[in-house]
């Protein structure tokens, strides 16, 4: 499979964080997807963690060697604070198996039927330069409870328990977050909202927060479809999303923000990155749109790759050489949460002897 010259320089899509691992770290890897009100993890290398399935919970983030869950499945990230309803997170190593529970989030109190939209990531404690070897973490969460935004901040260093809020010193807004769209780009984590063309920006150095907007044209062709954020290897970030056209030809479309304005670069034809089987299923008409390819989230500890949701099961799609692997069969709902760890498995932890697959064949 050809790549495509689109990507070109190869850095243009690219891992996201500035720590990244050492190069002769080994590579754990997989997705989790949410199932109902379980978790359910897919291997892509070797490594098989010891409970491939975890109940009541779901899936919100990860980052190396760890992910984020919520003990509050099948609620969404709509709560009505102060009504009996806490949030519970815990921090799952599927490695050494370690599930660690966090106290209940800080959410703002809100009267009546207004309720509380938030979202949460995990991440390294060190930051740049850490192998994600035996390092910490710390989890943020930000949230919009009556048009204004707040953020707060885990950190086992810091006594076990959430700050206190901070609220945002100015804008209104009513942001609807969506699990598994959080992407770390150079010092900050950026949160899509669904319905307002708005990303919102956490600075990790100042604990503020701020908001990005993100219209494009046309609309009528890209706008509802499919979003995923994405970051570059120089720490800038991005946005994917793809469209489908009346004659059936499916498209990806990259942005990058640069000096506060968005870069587009030319569109990817998903022909050159896909099987023929996985872009429409024959018995229906090119202008039907379910059984297209959709985006289904970002490895922002792998440069330049995508996971596609298909009628054939999930792709994962290296931007950079344009080579694809089919990972399994779609379960679930929403995103997919990527998974690497850089860690060498602890005793217990299971792996096969099939080796780890290293890279992406077509």
């Amino acid at each position: 499979m050809t790549p495509p010259a689109s990507l070109a320089p190869p850095s243009s899509v690219g891992a996201g964080t500035a720590s990244s691992p050492a190069p002769s770290s080994a590579v754990d890897s997989g997705y989790i997807s949410n199932i109902h009100n379980s978790i359910h993890f897919v291997p892509i290398s070797s490594f098989r963690p010891r409970h491939a399935d975890l109940d009541d919970v779901i899936a919100i983030h990860s980052s190396p060697g760890r992910v984020l869950l919520c003990r509050r499945p099948g609620k969404g990230l709509d709560v009505f604070p102060g009504k009996g309803l806490d949030v519970f997170l815990s921090v799952w190593d599927p490695i050494t198996d370690e599930l660690r529970d966090l106290p209940a989030l800080p959410l703002p109190v809100v009267p009546g039927p207004c309720t509380c939209n938030w979202d949460a990531a995990v991440i390294c404690a060190v930051g740049e330069g850490c192998n994600h070897i035996h390092c910490g973490f710390k989890v943020v969460c930000v949230g919009t409870s009556q048009r204004r935004d707040f953020s707060c901040v885990y950190s086992p260093e810091a006594g076990s328990c959430w700050s206190d809020l901070i609220f945002a010193a100015s804008g209104e807004h009513t942001n609807s977050f969506e699990t598994g769209t959080c992407v770390h780009a150079g010092s900050s984590l950026y949160f899509l909202s669904r319905f307002n063309h708005e990303i919102v920006k956490y600075d990790l150095l100042t604990d503020r927060m701020s908001t990005i907007c993100f219209r494009v044209e046309p609309d009528a062709q890209i706008n509802g479809m499919a979003t995923v954020l994405i970051a570059t290897e120089d720490g800038r970030l991005g946005v994917a999303k793809t469209s489908n056209s009346t004659l059936g030809c499916s498209t990806l479309h990259l942005w990058i923000r640069d000096h506060e304005r968005w870069e587009e670069r030319r569109p990817i034809e998903l022909r050159m990155l896909l099987p023929d089987d996985a872009l429409r299923d024959p018995q229906f008409p090119p202008e039907f749109f379910p059984d297209k390819p959709w985006l289904a989230g970002f490895a922002g500890t792998r440069a330049g790759v995508i996971f596609f949701k298909t009628r054939l099961g999930y792709f994962v799609v290296d931007l950079n050489s344009g080579t694809s692997k089919n990972i399994g069969e779609c379960l679930g709902w929403g995103c997919i949460i990527p998974y690497v760890s850089f860690c060498t498995p602890a005793p217990g932890a299971i792996s096969t002897d099939e080796g780890p697959e290293a890279g992406l064949e077509g």
